[in-house]
C-alpha cells in the first residue's frame, strides 16, 4: 500500500479486509495530500475509515522517508484528535533519490528522531509502531526507550534467537552470583539449576571414563 487509493476503495479494502477476519488494520495516508497540505482531505479519509471499524484498531502509516518535521507533527494532531489506535512510521517500502549509491535510491525506514518526534506530539494513549530497517534486538530495545511498542520487521527469526542467547547468558549469570559452583554436596536452591546439571554431567562423565 503506498496510499494513494481514493478513500473510497479504501474503505471498501478495509471492510474487505475485516469480513476475512482482519483484527486488526492498516492504512497509509495519502502522502500526496500531505505534501500539499490538504489537511482536510487527510483528516477526514482517516475518520471515514476509522468510523466503518467501529472497535477494531486502526494504525495510520505516516510513510515518514518523505516528510519534514511539520508533516510528522501535523499528522500526529490529527490522529491524536481522531482518537486512532497507532500511528506508525513507515511501510516498510519507502525508497528515495540518494545520488549515486544504492543505484540511486535508498531504502527509508524507522529512525530515532522521527519516533521520538512522534511520541512526543500523540496523545498518551496512542502507541507508536517503529517499522522499517529495524534488524536486530538492539534495534527494538532502542527504539523502545523512544517511546515505540510495536515493532514491523522481517528478521523476527534472527531477533528471537538473539533475546534467547540473551536470557540464556543472564540466567546463567545470576546463577553464578548466587550459587557459585559447589565442591559437594547438594545444589542450595532447592532445584536442579544449570550450573548443577553441567556439573553432575561432568562428574559422571568422568566417573564412566574411571570405570
Amino acid at each position: 500500500p503506498h496510499g494513494n487509493s481514493t478513500t473510497n476503495v479504501k474503505i471498501q479494502e478495509a471492510l474487505e479486509a475485516v469480513l476475512n477476519g482482519a483484527m486488526e488494520i492498516d492504512m497509509v495516508v495519502n502522502i500526496g495530500k500531505v505534501l500539499s497540505a490538504d489537511w482536510e482531505y487527510v483528516k477526514e479519509e482517516i475518520l471515514k475509515i476509522k468510523k466503518i471499524l467501529q472497535r477494531i484498531p486502526l494504525k495510520v502509516i505516516f510513510e515518514n522517508g518523505y516528510l519534514k518535521d511539520e508533516h510528522i507533527i501535523k499528522l500526529c494532531e490529527i490522529c491524536s484528535s481522531l482518537h486512532v489506535d497507532f500511528v506508525k512510521t513507515s511501510t516498510g517500502f519507502a525508497y528515495v533519490k540518494n545520488g549515486y549509491s544504492l543505484g540511486g535510491i535508498e531504502k527509508k525506514g524507522a529512525n530515532e528522531e522521527q519516533v521520538k518526534l512522534m511520541r512526543e506530539k500523540s496523545r498518551v494513549n496512542i502507541k507508536i509502531k517503529a517499522s522499517g530497517g529495524i534488524e536486530t534486538l538492539d534495534d527494538i530495545i532502542k527504539f523502545y526507550k523512544l517511546g515505540a511498542r510495536r515493532f514491523g520487521t522481517s528478521s523476527t527469526e534472527k531477533i528471537m534467537k538473539e533475546v534467547y542467547r540473551r536470557h540464556l547468558l543472564e540466567n546463567d549469570k545470576k546463577e553464578e552470583e548466587y550459587h557459585p559452583k559447589l565442591d559437594s554436596g547438594d545444589c542450595p536452591t532447592g532445584v536442579e539449576c544449570s550450573s548443577c546439571s553441567k556439573r553432575y554431567a561432568e562428574e559422571q562423565d568422568k566417573y564412566n571414563k574411571d570405570e
